[in-house]
């Protein structure tokens, strides 16, 4: 059997989709190592995995030397098969690079061709030029030759495999593959089901409508501020009404009043797996992650998306009829009120995402994904 080490992002929108697939591959009797920031210790260990923490910033584009220095301490201690790391982190892939060990990339969201990247393209082409040169900088001081493929400068694909990259999206998500990396193989969103008591209980037939508020795992401000825009809207909407409304965030409410006895307002992590099954509708911001929970367990939704590639995945919800968009200047409380009461209403939209939830479970991403890796690995001669 193989040692594996995993290298995510230290957001729970990578680290849950990931730890996935390294806890199949442990089932399957290799020996992974999760490597992460402290914050996500108690999830790893608990999930069976053996955890290590090493120094990431919020964005991979900081701290490439000082991760590299965290894994190679490491790697110099133990002798690893294979690394899979984060399509975004340069560090794990220079230093697989740095000392001959194969590794594999993932992606947690749909890839997108460079012209489709949201953004201004000039600012994208000063943006990589400048990134190329501070990457290339942290490659000499490890003796490494500058960067060749130019689609390494680019932020997502910085630690890009050229033997397999895993795009953890449904292929129905994506439009257009021209012009992405060979190497990408679509399994579906990973994910890890966390065991917990079934907090709050199953709705019982014939009761209030549950609606699922989901928010953003990404420590970006403007993101922040749209999201209480929209959660506190969600509860004027909702709150002491005939609805039972459940509210994943980060943070604990920080309301100046209580809020209604109808109002759940959920801090652990995952839930997703747990809370979509009981859900009638999902109000979303459009992160990749949470819409996919939501085509997996057939939910409508409501998406208000806050930006990056939020605006793309939204879209393509609404183009297979299982989601009403609404941008964030238009969202209010009446907004709200109005879109999920369509949602409930009108049975077309429970249809399509029933039917699509059938058409994209016959396989299971977390198995597909691992035999993926096992296939590599056993092209090295590891199996």
């Amino acid at each position: 059997m193989a040692r594996i080490m995993i290298v995510s992002q230290g957001f729970s929108g990578h680290v849950v989709p990931i730890l996935g697939t390294g806890v199949e591959l442990a089932k399957r009797g290799h020996e992974v190592w999760f490597l992460c920031t402290e914050k996500y210790r108690s999830l790893v260990e608990g999930a069976g995995l053996r955890f290590q923490t090493i120094r990431l910033d919020k964005a991979p584009t900081n701290l490439i030397q000082e991760t590299m220095e965290d894994i190679l301490h490491l790697v110099r201690q133990n002798a690893f098969d294979l690394i899979i790391c984060d399509s975004a982190q340069s560090a794990p892939s220079y230093v697989a690079e740095l000392c001959h060990i194969p590794w594999i990339s993932f992606h947690t969201t749909v890839p997108l061709p460079d012209e489709l990247v949201p953004g201004d393209h000039a600012s994208h082409r000063r943006m990589r030029y400048f990134y190329k040169k501070k990457l290339n900088k942290v490659r000499a001081v490890f003796g490494m030759a500058p960067l060749v493929d130019e689609v390494r400068t680019r932020g997502d694909f910085a630690g890009l495999s050229p033997r397999l990259h895993l795009a953890m999206v449904y292929p129905v998500m994506v439009r257009d593959e021209t012009g992405l990396p060979d190497s990408i193989r679509y399994v579906g969103p990973c994910s890890y089901e966390e065991p917990h008591s079934q907090e709050g209980g199953q709705p019982a037939p014939g009761s209030d409508p549950v609606i699922l508020v989901c928010t953003s795992s990404l420590p970006r401000d403007d993101f922040r501020i749209m999201m209480d825009r929209y959660l506190e809207a969600s509860v004027q909407a909702f709150g002491g009404k005939a609805y039972r409304l459940q509210v994943t965030d980060s943070r604990p409410y920080s309301g100046a009043t209580p809020f209604p006895s109808n109002v759940e307002w959920i801090t652990r992590f995952p839930v997703h797996n747990e809370l979509m099954p009981r859900a009638d509708v999902v109000i979303t911001h459009g992160g990749c992650s949470t819409l996919q929970k939501a085509m997996k367990y057939g939910v409508p939704m409501v998406i208000v998306p806050l930006g990056a590639d939020h605006p793309i995945l939204a879209s393509r919800c609404e183009e297979l009829g299982i989601a009403i968009v609404m941008e964030p200047g238009e969202m209010s409380a009446e907004r709200l009120r109005q879109a999920v009461g369509q949602l409930l209403q009108d049975e077309g939209y429970r249809m399509r995402a029933k039917q699509l939830a059938l058409d994209i479970n016959r396989e299971s991403p977390n198995s597909k994904s691992a035999d993926l890796v096992e296939q590599q690995l056993a092209s090295l001669g590891v199996l």
